[in-house]
C-alpha cells in the first residue's frame, strides 16, 4: 500500500464516522405535506357552449352542395306566370290583327302569332341565370351566417376557458408557495447537520489534495529531468548526422568535379585530333557538317546547357549540341559551381546526346516537330501535376527518347 492510498483510506474512515448518527438521538419519522384543503378547492371547467358549437359544426359539415331547381323557386314561378300571360295576349292580338288585315286566318297570321309567343318564352329563359345567381347568394348568406355564429360561440368558449386557466394557474401558484414553505422548514432543520458533514469532508479533501500535489510535483520534476537528458542526447545525434551528411556531400561533389574534368580533357583532346586528321587529308575528302545559323555561344547563352544540347540534337545540329555540352562542362568545373551531386554527369550527358544525334541525323526530323517537345522544366511541371502523357515517364531522358522514337516512326 502506497502512502497516497494510506491517507485516502484514513480520510474515508473519518468521513464514515461523521456520517453515523449519534447513539443518543432517536430516529425522526419523515414528514409529509398535507394538501387536502387545496385539492378540495381546485377549479374545474364545464363548457356552456359545447352543445351549440357541435350543432353548428354538424350543420356546416352536412350542408348539401348548392343546386338550383326553377320549379321550386317561387320567384321563377311568378316570372313564368307573367310571361305566359303576356305571351298568350300577344298571340291573340297578333292573330286578330292579321285576320282583320287579310280578311281571315292564313299561314302568315299563324307564324306571326307563334313568333310573338316565342319572344316571351325567350324572355323567361333569359331571366333564369339571374334567378340562379340570386338563389346562390341566398345560399352563401345563410352559410356565412352559420359560420359567423360558430365563430362567436367559439370566442365565448375561449374567453370562459381562459378565465378557467387563470384560476387554475393561481391555484397552482398557491399550492407551490405552500409546498415551498414546507420544504424550507424541512431544509432548515437539516442544514446544520449537512454543514458539519461537508466541513469535515472539506478538511479531509484538503489534506488529500496537499498529499497529491506534493506527489505530482515530485513526479513532474523527475519527468522534466528525464526529458532534458533525452533532448541533449537527440541534439548530439543530430549534430553527428549533419556532420556525416556534409562529409558525404563534399565527397560526392569532389568525385563529380573530377569526373567532369576528365571528360572535358578527353573531349578537347578528341576535337584536337579530329581537326588534325581533317587537315592532313587536304582536299581529297569532303565532310558535310550541319549548318549553324548563329555562333553556339550566342545561341545558348542560358544556364540550362543540358536542355540546349538536347534541343540541338533533336534538330540534328551537332555543332550546337557540342557547344552546349562544353558550356555545361565549363560551368560544372568552375570553383563557384554548387551542384547537388544528384544530377546527370558529363560522361552520361555526352553519351546520351550522341545517341540522339545519330537518330535525328538518320531520320531527318523536321525542326517544327522537334520544337513541339516539352522542355525539362515543362516536363517537371506536368509530372508534378500528373497531367499529360509526359507525366508517365520517370526521367526526362526516357521522355525525350520515346518522343524521338515517335517522330522517327511517324516520319517513316
Amino acid at each position: 500500500m502506497t502512502v497516497k492510498n494510506l491517507y485516502k483510506n484514513k480520510d474515508e474512515e473519518e468521513l464514515l464516522k461523521l456520517a453515523e448518527p449519534p447513539a443518543a438521538e432517536t430516529e425522526v419519522k419523515p414528514l409529509r405535506f398535507d394538501d387536502s384543503a387545496y385539492q378540495a378547492a381546485k377549479p374545474t371547467y364545464q363548457s356552456s357552449y359545447a352543445d351549440r358549437i357541435d350543432g353548428l359544426l354538424t350543420d356546416l359539415e352536412n350542408r348539401p352542395a348548392f343546386s338550383y331547381d326553377p320549379e321550386s323557386d317561387p320567384l321563377y314561378r311568378q316570372y313564368r306566370s307573367q310571361y305566359q300571360r303576356e305571351g298568350s295576349r300577344a298571340v291573340e292580338d297578333t292573330l286578330a290583327a292579321a285576320a282583320a288585315m287579310a280578311g281571315g286566318m292564313n299561314s302568315y297570321a299563324v307564324t306571326a302569332a307563334q313568333q310573338a309567343g316565342d319572344y316571351y318564352n325567350a324572355k323567361l329563359m333569359d331571366v333564369l341565370p339571374e334567378l340562379a345567381e340570386l338563389a346562390y347568394q341566398m345560399y352563401r348568406a345563410d352559410y356565412d351566417e352559420d359560420v359567423s355564429n360558430l365563430k362567436l360561440l367559439q370566442s365565448q368558449e375561449a374567453e370562459d376557458y381562459d378565465r378557467y386557466q387563470d384560476a387554475l394557474t393561481d391555484w397552482y401558484a398557491e399550492l407551490e408557495a405552500a409546498y415551498q414553505q414546507y420544504r424550507d422548514s424541512v431544509a432548515d432543520s437539516k442544514w446544520r447537520e449537512s454543514f458539519d458533514y461537508e466541513q469535515a469532508r472539506d478538511e479531509a479533501a484538503d489534506r488529500q489534495w496537499r498529499e497529491n500535489f506534493d506527489y505530482e510535483k515530485a513526479q513532474d520534476a523527475l519527468a522534466y529531468e528525464k526529458w532534458r537528458e533525452q533532448m541533449d542526447y537527440q541534439a548530439a545525434q543530430d549534430a553527428l548526422d549533419r556532420q556525416q551528411w556534409q562529409q558525404e556531400f563534399d565527397y560526392e561533389q569532389a568525385r563529380d568535379t573530377a569526373s567532369d574534368n576528365r571528360w572535358l580533357q578527353e573531349l578537347l583532346l578528341s576535337k584536337s585530333q579530329n581537326k588534325g586528321g581533317s587537315q592532313s587529308t587536304g582536299g581529297s575528302q569532303t565532310q558535310t557538317e550541319p549548318a549553324v545559323t548563329a555562333p553556339a555561344a550566342d545561341r545558348y547563352a542560358g544556364t540550362d546547357y543540358y536542355q540546349d544540347a538536347i534541343d540541338a540534337a533533336l534538330r540534328g545540329d551537332r555543332e550546337a549540341a557540342e557547344a552546349a555540352l562544353a558550356k555545361r562542362a565549363e560551368k560544372m568545373s568552375s570553383p563557384d559551381y554548387r551542384g547537388t551531386g544528384g544530377g546527370t554527369s558529363m560522361a552520361e550527358a555526352s553519351e546520351y546526346i550522341d545517341s540522339l544525334l545519330e537518330i535525328s541525323e538518320a531520320a531527318e526530323i523536321p525542326e517544327a516537330a522537334a520544337s513541339a517537345m516539352k522542355s525539362k522544366s515543362e516536363w517537371k511541371e506536368s509530372r508534378a501535376a500528373g497531367v499529360g502523357p509526359e507525366a508517365e515517364y520517370a526521367t526526362y531522358e526516357d521522355y525525350v527518347s520515346d518522343y524521338l522514337r515517335y517522330l522517327t516512326e511517324a516520319g517513316a
